[in-house]
């Protein structure tokens, strides 16, 4: 279990950093300059670039570039739009600058792209790579063997209203294990997934939340709302509280960009709870009500210290590079 932090200070931080990116997500095609996002933040320049990178691994810098590419990215094949018009909504003077910040972050040219992808939701993506580091976390390497959950899903967008699915889905796993009461003894544990392309693009991604179950208790009425987490490597890192999604960011576009793995862009990314037993979770969720506009943890109306008393393992798939074999670190296994 990690050490405590002063989480009062932290959740703060977090909060105000979450706010910013908000910002920078819905004026993607618009100017935005250091002193608004500074002005919603509360803080100095130096201070909120150096949390910033603290707590999302990017300077906010490198996080509007890599947001404008991928827009721009959905835009060539999923619109008949000019190139050098969508170059120029992603924020770049020249065609040629644009094409060669493209290339670093997708492997490819703009028309290239268009051409091999069009049509497609969710195309392979690239983690550019990075010379320097901006945050502390350093993940362990573990192994998870296969694992059986009961889950449920809601659709949502991970710029600001993904806390309103993560509280729908939920809501509807909770219900769903209370017409199956025998299931609620086995359950202390819960996870949150999301797929790594809905992950890079925030739009209409499916929040999945589910609980960890004994295959032997796995009916045939429940085969439907089962999930089984595949077999795999996983960058792992410990996270205390709200906001896990800023680790998330840290292990992706921090850590793997300078380690010798890529993405596993074919299992989910996830958090693990452990300390939330389903007695916690439906006292938390009886009678309430959720609004888009509030956080998770606010419409739940958690106090401080119960957030501070949230510790989660943050959990991202990884593959090693050029087919390499993998040094096994660490063997886990989640229940």
């Amino acid at each position: 279990m990690p050490k405590k932090i002063i989480y009062a200070t932290t959740l703060r931080q977090r909060s105000r950093v979450y706010q910013s990116i908000l910002h920078i997500n819905d004026e993607l095609d618009n100017k935005i300059r250091l002193t608004e996002l500074c002005e919603i933040s509360g803080y100095s320049p130096f201070h909120f670039q150096r949390l910033f990178s603290n707590l999302t691994g990017e300077t906010w810098s490198e996080y509007l570039v890599r947001s404008r590419l991928f827009l721009a990215a959905q835009r060539l094949i999923n619109t008949s739009e000019k190139i050098s018009d969508i170059s120029y909504l992603a924020g770049f003077d020249t065609p040629v600058g644009f094409n060669k910040a493209f290339k670093k972050c997708f492997s490819s040219t703009p028309s290239y792209y268009r051409s091999e992808y069009i049509g497609e939701d969710y195309p392979n993506l690239a983690i550019p790579r990075k010379h320097k580091r901006h945050s502390y976390i350093t993940p362990s390497t573990q192994w998870l063997d296969q694992y059986h959950t009961i889950y449920t899903t809601e659709e949502g967008n991970l710029n600001g209203e993904f806390d309103s699915a993560i509280w729908q889905a939920m809501s509807k796993l909770s219900n769903l294990i209370f017409q199956h009461q025998y299931l609620a003894p086995h359950i202390n544990t819960w996870i949150g997934s999301v797929e790594p392309r809905e992950f890079f693009s925030g739009k209409n991604a499916k929040c999945t939340i589910a609980t960890p179950i004994p295959k032997h208790l796995v009916t045939r009425d429940l085969k439907s709302h089962i999930k089984v987490f595949p077999e795999g490597f996983y960058a792992v890192v410990p996270h205390q509280g709200a906001f896990c999604e800023q680790s998330m960011q840290c292990v992706v576009f921090d850590w793997l960009a300078q380690s010798q793995f890529d993405l596993d862009w074919h299992k989910p990314l996830f958090y693990h709870i452990k300390s939330l037993s389903f007695n916690n979770v439906a006292a938390m969720l009886k009678g309430k009500q959720h609004h888009n506009s509030q956080l998770f943890y606010q419409s739940a109306e958690m106090q401080l210290l119960e957030i501070e008393n949230v510790f989660m393992d943050v959990y991202v798939p990884i593959v090693c590079k050029n087919n390499e074999k993998l040094d096994i670190l660490q063997r886990s296994v989640l229940g």
